[in-house]
Parts: C-alpha cells; structure tokens; sequence
C-alpha cells in the first residue's frame, strides 16, 4: 500500500486588532481537511487615546479611511524603496548615481531621473545633473525607518515558517504598509516564537 504523500503548512488563520490586544491564530493543514490550531496568541499592546485616532477597525473593506492610509502607503513606497537603495549602495560605494540605481532596480535611467527629481523636491535627496546622489538628514531618517520595518516584517515571516527567499521578496511589499503599531506588535510576536 502507497503512502500517501503529505505536506504541512503554516499559515496564519487570522490577525486582528481587539481594543488593546493584537490577536494573530497560526494553523496547519496536514491535508486535505485536517487542520489544526498551534498557536494563538493574545499580544496586549497599551495605547494612549491621544496618541491614535480610533483603535475600532474599520466598519468594512470599503471604509474610506482604510482606502486613504493604503493611498498614501502607496504613494510613499517608491520614496522609502529609492532612499532604501542609495543609503544600501553608499555602504557599499563612495557614491551613488542614476545608473547605480537604474541597475539596483532594473529600470531607465529616465526613470531613475524622474523619480531622484521628484524626490529632491521632496527633501529627501540632493544631487545635481551629472553629479552624485546623496540623502538628506530627512531622507537618513526615512531610509533608516523603512530598513527596519522590513527587517522586522522579514523577521516575522521566517518565525512562523516562510522559507528565506519567499520572505525576502514578501517582506519587500509588506514593508510599506505596516503601521508603527503593527510593528511593535510583529516585534513581539516574533520574539515570542523564536524563544
């Protein structure tokens, strides 16, 4: 009689902000419908009513608030990508050019242009045509900021199971949109399951 060929899977069954705490449940599924719970854990996490909002989820998928904070999520991720990228190719070089980062990324050197452009204006990066690209204090602090918030998501995967190239390309998106709350609380998480 053939054994039957079984794979095991970790996936998390849910994640949700309740008043104070931060709940996450992981799940195996062992086949075809056996699953079973393996960790659920309850993260208290003391918020200051001055310091948030509103700590109740949004009322729906289609609340407009949670539509603004993606938008704007979306609108800084290439800013954190780029001041990213030149802060990582400085470690590595003296200096950092458009076709430093046109290779770094895999894009047009107009491209590269239009974006260090945009960003110059936005006070995060200085240069000048022909010259290197240097980050400002403000762009330091930004680059500093997304690096950790991608550590930390990258962390976390690798602590609940997600093989290291999977979570090397994961963690690059879900970097942007996660909150300093939800930071602090992955931080905890993955502390908790690498004890």
């Amino acid at each position: 009689m053939a054994e039957e060929n079984r794979t095991e899977s970790l996936q998390i069954c849910s994640a949700s902000w309740c008043g104070h705490a931060f709940q996450v449940k992981f799940v195996v599924h062992t086949g075809r419908e056996n699953t079973r719970l393996i960790a659920d854990y309850w993260m208290p996490f003391p918020v200051s009513p001055s310091k948030t909002k509103s700590t109740k989820a949004p009322k729906s998928f289609s609340d407009p608030e949670s539509h603004e904070r993606i938008r704007m999520d979306h609108s800084s991720e290439k800013a954190e990508d780029y001041v990213e990228a030149v802060a990582e190719i400085l470690k590595s070089k003296d200096e950092c050019r458009v076709v430093d980062l046109a290779a770094f990324f895999g894009v047009s050197h107009v491209t590269v242009t239009r974006i260090v452009k945009r960003l110059v204006g936005e006070g995060l990066l200085e240069t000048e045509p022909y010259r290197p690209i240097h980050l400002t204090t403000k762009g330091k602090r930004l680059a500093t900021a997304s690096r950790k918030r991608h550590e930390v998501v990258h962390a976390f995967l690798l602590a609940i199971g997600v093989d290291e190239a999977t979570a090397a390309h994961d963690s690059e998106g879900i970097e942007h949109h996660v909150s300093p709350m939800t930071q602090r609380c992955l931080e905890k998480a993955t502390a908790q399951l690498t004890r």
